[in-house]
């Protein structure tokens, strides 16, 4: 393994991720240089030194940092390359982790954080400045996670166990006090459930678990909205916010994973 791809498994593997859409790159060459990565290191710099601190009546965030910035490119497959920036911070030795997986050949793509709200505003806004271009919060939709667990429940049974889950609905009423409503499904039920169906589509999936959920706890969700799996695989919500679990994903199967979440960005997947 190459110090890229260790550094990207730390990367995916280490706190959960905030996704956001990038339009076209302007000016941008995926085959980043080491005299470019330079100049990339001196302008970011310049801005995060700046806005060394940020206050305001409801929120004080101190941002500390130092002169470490790596900035290390991955090519993941023919369409997607990966490029990882690493901040160092002083603060308790906190190191603020972005990836930017850029589309070959559009040079648009989509950006994960691992990194404080405030860092994550200050990237993006010197990725905006530097290649003219627009970056918004990407949202997941319920098809996508759907397909993510049925791919994890498929992983799981391969292993033999399916673990214990947790499905998070948002409700269709306005009311203040019942704004979710949060289901555990048992790894043996679910385990059973999807050897019955498991040639068929995360939509079936999923209707498949409603109706269980039907006859076992007398809940009708079908007019509520999924918005959020937790299982053992991964935690991830339809806001854009991922966290993987190394047991489940090899690093190729993430790949494949940014892939999709890239596909969402350019619009080419719901």
């Amino acid at each position: 393994m190459d110090r890229a791809q260790y550094e990207a498994e730390r990367f995916f593997y280490h706190s959960p991720v905030t996704l956001y859409s990038v339009s076209k790159l302007f000016n941008f060459n995926p085959d980043v240089d080491d005299e470019k990565v330079d100049v990339y290191r001196r302008s970011l710099m310049k801005i995060l030194r700046k806005r060394y601190h940020v206050q305001d009546n409801s929120l004080t965030e101190t941002l500390t940092i130092d002169q470490d910035i790596e900035w290390m490119t991955l090519p993941a497959n023919s369409s997607l390359t990966l490029h990882f920036i690493f901040i160092h911070g002083v603060d308790m030795n906190r190191i603020h982790r972005v990836c930017l997986a850029t589309d070959n050949d559009s040079n648009s793509g989509v950006l994960l954080t691992s990194c404080s709200h405030l860092m994550a505003n200050l990237i993006c806004e010197w990725i905006e400045k530097t290649f003219d271009c627009q970056i918004h919060p990407l949202p997941i939709s319920d098809q996508f996670l759907l397909q993510q667990y049925k791919d994890y429940l498929s992983r799981s049974l391969e292993n033999d166990a399916i673990a214990d889950s947790q499905l998070i609905f948002s409700t269709p009423t306005a009311k203040p006090d019942l704004r979710t409503i949060s289901v555990s499904l048992p790894g043996e039920d679910m385990s059973q459930i999807y050897r019955r169906i498991q040639d068929k589509d995360g939509s079936s999936i999923f209707n498949a678990i409603l109706q269980y959920i039907h006859r076992e706890a007398n809940l009708d969700l079908n007019r509520f909205k999924l918005e959020r799996v937790n299982c053992g695989g991964f935690v991830m919500t339809t806001t854009g916010k991922i966290k993987f679990f190394r047991q489940y994903y090899t690093f190729d199967q993430l790949i494949d994973l940014v892939f999709g979440l890239l596909q969402i960005a350019l619009g080419k997947m719901i």
